[in-house]
């Protein structure tokens, strides 16, 4: 929202998460379903990243 991203007191702001898969040679693809599991680690990662953001 402001500064630079390279100084430590930028201000960001998260509007929306997108995860894809890699796929060689062609890129990321978003359109292929996750698997549950990784699901839920990214789900855990992101509640963690909130749960630090409202501290």
């Amino acid at each position: 929202m402001e500064g630079k991203l390279e100084k430590p007191d930028a201000v960001l702001q998260i509007e929306a998460v997108y995860l894809g898969r890699a796929t060689f040679p062609h890129g990321l693809e978003y359109e292929s379903p996750a698997p549950q599991p990784v699901l839920n680690i990214a789900t855990k990662k992101l509640q963690e990243l909130k749960t630090l953001l409202e501290a």
